[in-house]
């Protein structure tokens, strides 16, 4: 999770303290203070930001609700939103001010009275939100947008299971079709215990990390291995075990992928190796 927060340089004391509580508690921030390069316009570094970022703060002030860069930011935001079709700002009320017309009828996480208490709340609602990233990997063939979730599950008789899903959505601007394809990587006693390891230092990230990077390992060893021909809209399954030498935890993968629109004359090659490694070179 990548945070955005937009704010008015009015306001930069609030928001330095807020991104110093943030970052302690394990966030990733872009803040235009911090992040802008040399040589980056801004605007063109905003909207950089806005793609890679998952989660947006808004600070709301007499300030930046005057400023047309701030409601520039917000509309670029609210625009993300609806298209993603999920809810990812978070108001932030510094002080008592008129409310953009967008965002007059959601909810504020109010910081007028106390900074703490304000924080708790933000916090809360952050750490619901923290274990289910987006992410989207562009290049200048394939276009891929995806989803992950991670935690332990309970599958009956089998026991528990440390698992990670990632959903991806594959697409070639110039085709008429795009690819599903649905990543499980499961892991028994060996992985929750690392996993719950990881928790008790607030990196529950961390396990998800090592496996991306044991599977991108072992798949960039034989490539050829890892593509399914797809044909007929037909949901093609195919499981691969893995083990991390590092940490000494074995996972298995269950990939399925299938095509989705307009289905092509011939057979289609994906290569779903290629979309873990896209996601192992971006974390």
């Amino acid at each position: 999770m990548k945070i955005f927060i937009s704010h008015s340089h009015i306001d930069k004391n609030f928001v330095e303290h807020l991104s110093y509580e943030l970052i302690n508690q394990g966030f990733y921030l872009w803040v235009d203070n911090y992040e802008l390069e040399p040589n980056q316009t801004l605007d063109t570094s905003i909207h950089k930001a806005i793609d890679e970022c998952s989660h947006f703060c808004f600070v709301l002030s007499a300030s930046s609700v005057s400023s047309e860069w701030c409601l520039n930011e917000l509309r670029l935001v609210l625009e993300k939103e609806k298209q993603e079709q999920r809810q990812c700002v978070y108001l932030l009320l510094l002080e008592d001010c008129t409310m953009p017309r967008q965002i007059k009828n959601r909810l504020s996480v109010d910081f007028r009275t106390s900074f703490d208490s304000g924080f708790n709340k933000l916090l809360f609602f952050l750490r619901k939100e923290k274990d289910l990233s987006y992410g989207n990997i562009y290049d200048d063939l394939y276009k891929r947008d995806y989803a992950m979730d991670w935690g332990i599950t309970n599958f009956g008789p089998h026991g528990d299971f440390y698992m990670m899903e990632v959903t991806s959505i594959s697409w070639e601007p110039n085709k008429k079709y795009s690819i599903l394809a649905e990543y499980t990587f499961m892991g028994q006693r060996d992985c929750i215990d690392l996993y719950e390891n990881f928790l008790e230092i607030n990196e529950a990230n961390k396990l998800n990390d090592i496996i991306i990077k044991s599977a991108t390992n072992t798949m960039r060893i034989d490539p050829r291995e890892y593509i399914i021909p797809l044909k007929d809209g037909k949901k093609i399954e195919k499981t691969v075990d893995f083990h991390c030498t590092e940490f000494d935890v074995s996972f298995t993968l269950v990939i399925s992928a299938r095509i989705l629109g307009d289905l092509p004359d011939s057979d289609v090659y994906f290569d779903y190796a290629s979309i873990i490694e896209a996601i192992d070179n971006k974390r």
